[in-house]
């Protein structure tokens, strides 16, 4: 056993020497996992950012849908069917922009745009569908 200076353990220096991480590389590391985990947060950002713009727009369209469904229904029944969309466009929190009746009794279409607005969602433009239901067939 030697009573000298502990003897440093082999592969603990460099070249020349000096101890490891003490040159111009020293923190690289450190930076590029810094720049690593700022771009994955970024990434992550975008997808979620993303995903809510589709959500909100699959939200718009199922009430357009609902809404030119319940005016069908309405319609069928002889209601009113612009004011049952109404109704229900309010209830889905949206705003019914448009909504108009074609045919009669026997074969008819109600088409309905509704909106909803951007700032209900992370985007800057409103939300807008457009749906038809009834038992007329589009024409063209």
């Amino acid at each position: 056993m030697s009573r000298g200076r502990a003897r440093p353990m082999a592969g603990s220096q460099g070249f020349h020497g000096r101890p490891r991480g003490c040159g111009a590389e020293a923190g690289s590391g450190t930076l590029l996992v810094a720049a690593a985990v700022l771009v994955a947060g970024v990434g992550v950002a975008v997808v979620l950012l993303v995903a809510t713009a589709l959500a909100g727009w699959q939200r718009v369209r199922g009430a357009a849908d609902l809404v030119a469904l319940s005016g069908a229904v309405a319609f069928a029944d002889g209601r009113d069917a612009c004011r049952a969309a109404a109704r229900l466009a309010t209830d889905n929190q949206v705003e019914l922009r448009r909504c108009t009746v074609s045919g009669d009794l026997l074969g008819f279409a109600v088409t309905v745009e509704v909106g909803a607005a951007g700032h209900a969602y992370p985007l800057p433009a409103d939300l807008t569908a457009t749906a038809r239901a009834g038992t007329l067939e589009p024409a063209g």
